[in-house]
């Protein structure tokens, strides 16, 4: 295959899953500027796409955009610090006023929601294979994953989700569980 400086190939080298024999696929000679335009637009769609997923972060977003057109940078700035400040001022206040239920619908879900993503989400693939409890098929890792996290003062309630063929034995058989007492006893 010769490639000239002002053109790119885009195609396969690999045979094509689910065919029988070596069938390669056809190779197209296409400009650099076209395959530049084909990028931009596949990151354009992507962008629509990841819009479309998350509409109230492009909804703040395109608030800051149009802030920032009509007031300029240093009155968006003043009005994003007054409201910050404001909402430090309203939550301490709620701590101070009404201890149970700022623990119950601010602190708890917070918590939970932080000791999910620093302390499980990023150890988690690790220690599920050193404590045995991931399994290798065909050279792709399966591992349980965490699927709810409940934290209090003391204490972290995981959730998570099983293998297929792992029954709970397996969790409390590995070296960093140990059995509930319900189990222990009997």
């Amino acid at each position: 295959m010769k490639t000239d400086k002002g053109s790119a190939f885009i195609g396969r080298k690999r045979p094509v899953r689910g065919q029988r024999g070596i069938f390669l696929v056809p190779t197209v000679q296409l400009s650099i500027s076209t395959v530049v335009l084909l990028f931009i637009g596949r990151g354009f769609l992507k962008l629509l796409a990841a819009m479309a997923r998350r509409p109230i972060a492009t909804m703040i977003v395109a608030v800051l955009v149009a802030g920032w057109i009509a007031w300029g940078p240093v009155t968006l700035l003043t009005v994003l610090g007054i409201t910050a400040l404001t909402t430090v001022a309203v939550v301490m206040t709620w701590r101070y006023a009404d201890p149970v239920s700022y623990g119950k619908w601010f602190r708890a879900p917070v918590r939970s929601r932080w000791r999910r993503r620093w302390v499980y989400g990023r150890n988690w693939q690790p220690a599920m294979v050193l404590t045995g409890l991931a399994r290798t098929v065909n050279d792709i890792e399966y591992a349980p994953y965490v699927r709810r996290v409940h934290s209090s003062n003391r204490r972290d309630l995981v959730q998570i989700s099983m293998l297929a063929g792992q029954l709970p034995a397996d969790y409390w058989q590995s070296p960093t569980n140990s059995p509930p007492p319900s189990a222990r006893c009997g």
